[in-house]
């Protein structure tokens, strides 16, 4: 057997049968560790892929172009342009209501009717008088031509044909004055008096709002107020709702607010559809500059440290950390002056806690499979069968791998290079292809195929 083996070979098989003893007592602590992490509340499987360098899924965009821009972002509440208390101008019982809340009127339209019976008494009787008075001027103005009739009596009998007239036209107003109208037109807010209500003249029975257009009254920073002018842009969002309404820059104050420092300027939005209400609260953005097609990356990709604001790329399944030169935002988009190019892929999801060089995959995808690296040439070796556990008297052969990626990448290396054919072999690898020393996950898979193959002579038999 010393001959069939080799005396040098020999020595080796304890070095091994204790790593694979060390490698399952070091999976059991990983996964004692991973399980009080889980119980903590973090992510699971996090520590191990940490620690092994062991691919992390993530979620990636490309870096594009947009139209981003500029505002002054401020908040207020709307208002009606008009909002009016529509009071009674006469007294009078309220015999019927002809609108109601949240009725459109216009202008004139009729609100309330009050009760006319003693207003069209009071209007017969004056225009009764009158009328007297009116045949007692004209037969005064007869005498005065014959000179039967002196001026004075004349004057007289005009004075008080002139005061019922104007008592007549008075009566005749209040009994119009018995409609409540709209002043002009707009939306019914509010109905203040029922049917039966005892009103006096100036009592407030409606009240009434012109909604077209509303309006935003914000104040602007003195050092601002330079980038506003009349007709700008505005946007405005509203509390419950994802949609933007626009607005213009309709009145600037010309004075400053010398306690505040500010410039109130008011801004008129249309609303057509008639989703906006007085005295909601809302966000005005008020546009002063629009940069067009500019880079621009989603605000959740970045990642804010001391020195500054920094994304990760996805490069050939490794995550490179770059430092950005951050310009304007708006909503969920930032520019990006430096630190990126078009075209660059981005990872949006998952880029907490990466470092650079981290090993990374595309979440949704399979990682590629180990890849033997024995023979010459780069042909990768078949890895062996799993043998029965009662075959060599021990576990499966798949067994050392899954608990060799648990281990640090030195530490696999410091306990197999004790093997020289181990350590030839993998300088052999090294010097025919160099970029097999960069990557860790190539180096895990060639040390856990030596492994196997070892193991597998162990049992007598080839490895397969």
């Amino acid at each position: 057997m010393f001959k069939r083996l080799g005396i040098s070979k020999l020595a080796y098989w304890p070095v091994v049968l204790v790593m694979a003893g060390a490698l399952a007592c070091g999976g059991g602590e990983e996964e004692s560790e991973d399980a009080a992490q889980n119980q903590r509340g973090g992510r699971s499987g996090m520590g191990a892929m940490a620690r092994t360098g062991a691919s992390i899924p993530v979620e990636v965009k490309t870096v594009g172009r947009g139209n981003i821009a500029a505002t002054l972002l401020t908040y207020t509440s709307l208002e009606a342009e008009r909002h009016v208390d529509v009071v009674s101008r006469t007294q009078g019982l309220v015999k019927t209501i002809l609108v109601e809340e949240g009725d459109r009127v216009t202008e004139g339209q009729p609100l309330a009717q009050l009760d006319t019976d003693a207003l069209e008494l009071t209007l017969r009787e004056r225009e009764v008088n009158m009328n007297s008075l009116e045949s007692n001027y004209k037969r005064s103005q007869e005498l005065v031509e014959q000179e039967l009739l002196s001026s004075q009596e004349f004057e007289q009998t005009k004075f008080q044909y002139e005061a019922a007239a104007t008592q007549y036209e008075s009566a005749k107003l209040q009994l119009e004055y018995a409609t409540v109208r709209s002043p002009f037109s707009g939306i019914v807010t509010e109905r203040l008096v029922e049917v039966g209500n005892l009103v006096n003249a100036n009592d407030v029975v409606f009240r009434t709002a012109d909604l077209d257009p509303l309006l935003a009254r914000i104040y602007v920073p003195e050092k601002d107020i330079g980038q506003v002018r009349p007709g700008q842009s505005v946007r405005i969002n509203v509390e419950g709702s994802d949609q933007t309404h626009t607005g213009r820059v309709a009145l600037i104050s010309p004075i400053v607010d010398p306690e505040s420092g500010t410039v109130k300027v008011t801004v008129e939005i249309r609303d057509r559809m008639g989703t906006l209400r007085p005295g909601m609260f809302t966000t005005v953005n008020l546009v002063i500059a629009i940069q067009e097609n500019v880079l621009q990356v989603e605000k959740k990709a970045l990642v804010a440290e001391a020195e500054g604001s920094y994304a990760f790329l996805f490069q050939d399944g490794t995550a490179e950390k770059r430092l950005l030169e951050i310009g304007i935002a708006e909503g969920d988009y930032v520019e990006v002056l430096s630190g990126l190019s078009d075209g660059d892929s981005i990872i949006t999801v998952g880029q907490e806690g990466l470092r650079n060089g981290a090993p990374v995959r595309i979440a949704g995808q399979i990682p590629p499979a180990a890849e033997g690296m024995g023979g010459s040439g780069g042909e990768a070796t078949q890895a062996p069968a799993a043998r029965p556990a009662n075959e060599g008297g021990g576990r499966s052969g798949g067994m050392g791998g899954g608990r060799m990626m648990a281990m640090d990448l030195d530490q696999m290396k410091e306990r197999m290079f004790q093997n020289p054919d181990i350590k030839a072999a993998y300088d052999k690898q090294v010097e025919e292809d160099p970029s097999f020393a960069e990557d860790e996950e190539r180096q895990r898979a060639f040390l856990i195929q030596q492994m196997r193959q070892m193991r597998a002579q162990r049992g007598g038999g080839p490895p397969q």
